[in-house]
């Protein structure tokens, strides 16, 4: 037996014969037949009726020439069918059907259209479009209950009678004292680190997470990160150094990975709700963002009045994407429903005190989603919190200029510590 990656055109041959021979037999050909006449001209009803007949043969043909008889084995047969399609004359009998009768053409034609179409359908998830449920009439995320009415009761000090199903079991490697000597704070900023970004905590320190920028503002900032696979890094005795000199960071003992965001985010989240749960707003943001302190603020005032809910930024309204060569792939099993929650992009985004109360105490009650962003927005769906777009958030890196800048409170893609402290200076002169 030749495995696939050194099968031959003539092997190539042999397969797809076998697998017309199949078709062509009296157990299958009348079965294909009925099903061709069920579907008509109509090509989804051939691809829920025709194909998966055709493909269920192909798979267990295929398995005997040492392909997996699973989707991805039907993928690579799918793809080696067409390189030896394309290739030069010595090769073109694999397309060449003059030898067969119209009948075993039409079979053939079929087995190798099928492969094509199946491998579009897998590759663009095109099943998991088609069989998306409706976001608008059928959301149900579990926890599938009622969540507000629990967030209120735990907020006024009662138990409720549900039990939380998402409580992530990690622990605080550090702390800190920041908000233990204040009776309140104007603005608590959380800054979701990468362990070896050493250059943009920096640059933070240096501009908009300086304390005292704001004269009469309380203003704190704390900087939040995982830990790696081997306790005893290079990285981590940096960090330790780090942490002695600037006792600045709150380590958690997750692995600290992209994946893993959403557990960055709620174990913050926990860490206000427990240790500095009197700021008036949080603002959470990753650490390669330019910040306008003075601009938030001015922003929050005006939109915020006594004990309000804001949970504000860059608004997304959109849908999973489903197809199998995304970073961002997202299957029915994980998220069966055809759209998104309204979410903040997790960039940057404010919050009020009552929001951050709400946001974590309904996310011990929602199942865990690996996107942070997406994840909010469906805890706060749960909680009836409305995400509000502020367009004045920018997740991308919008054009510098000194002009252009004088209304952002965030924009993406501040990278290099030179260019965030040369923007920050010129656009806050007067706070230096």
């Amino acid at each position: 037996m030749a495995s696939p990656q050194n099968i031959s055109v003539e092997q190539m041959r042999v397969i797809l014969d076998e697998i017309v021979n199949t078709l062509e037999s009296p157990e299958y050909s009348s079965k294909l037949d009925e099903a061709k006449e069920a579907a008509g001209n109509e090509m989804l009803k051939m691809m829920q009726l025709v194909f998966p007949m055709v493909v269920q043969i192909k798979m267990e043909t295929i398995k005997r020439h040492g392909f997996t008889s699973s989707r991805e084995g039907i993928v690579q047969f799918t793809q080696m069918v067409r390189e030896l399609e394309s290739v030069d004359s010595e090769v073109a009998p694999v397309r060449n059907l003059k030898y067969l009768t119209m009948r075993r053409k039409r079979y053939y034609q079929l087995c190798v259209c099928s492969c094509v179409l199946i491998y579009i359908y897998y590759f663009f998830g095109v099943s998991d479009y088609i069989f998306s449920r409706s976001y608008v009439n059928n959301f149900d995320y579990p926890l599938n209950v009622d969540v507000q009415p629990i967030v209120e009761k735990i907020l006024s000090g009662k138990k409720p009678s549900v039990k939380p199903i998402n409580y992530y079991p990690y622990r605080f490697l550090t702390n800190s004292g920041k908000c233990s000597t204040l009776d309140r704070l104007d603005l608590f900023i959380i800054v979701k680190s990468a362990m070896n970004h050493f250059e943009q905590r920096s640059a933070i320190r240096q501009t908009f997470g300086r304390e005292g920028i704001l004269p009469g503002k309380e203003i704190k900032t704390l900087f939040f990160l995982g830990v790696a696979e081997s306790p005893k890094s290079i990285t981590q005795h940096q960090i330790d150094e780090e942490m002695a000199k600037y006792k600045d960071i709150i380590q958690i003992d997750f692995l600290d990975t992209y994946f893993n965001n959403t557990i960055k985010t709620m174990m913050s989240f926990r860490w206000l709700y427990e240790h500095c749960s009197t700021s008036d707003y949080y603002l959470f943001t990753d650490d390669d963002m330019y910040i306008s302190v003075k601009n938030l603020l001015d922003y929050v005032h005006s939109e915020s009045e006594g004990d309000r809910q804001l949970f504000a930024g860059y608004v997304f309204k959109s849908a999973p994407q489903r197809y199998h060569s995304s970073k961002w792939r997202v299957s029915l099993d994980e998220y069966p429903w055809d759209r998104w929650p309204p979410y903040v992009t997790a960039g940057a985004f404010v919050v009020t005190n009552k929001s951050m109360k709400y946001l974590y105490s309904g996310s011990l009650y929602v199942k865990h989603f690996r996107f942070d962003d997406i994840y909010l927005g469906i805890v706060a769906k749960k909680v009836g919190i409305k995400p509000v777009h502020c367009p004045q958030f920018h997740f991308y890196k919008k054009t510098y200029t000194r002009d252009g800048y004088k209304d952002v409170i965030a924009s993406h893609g501040f990278n290099n510590k030179n260019e965030l402290l040369k923007v920050w200076n010129e656009q806050n002169t007067e706070v230096k």
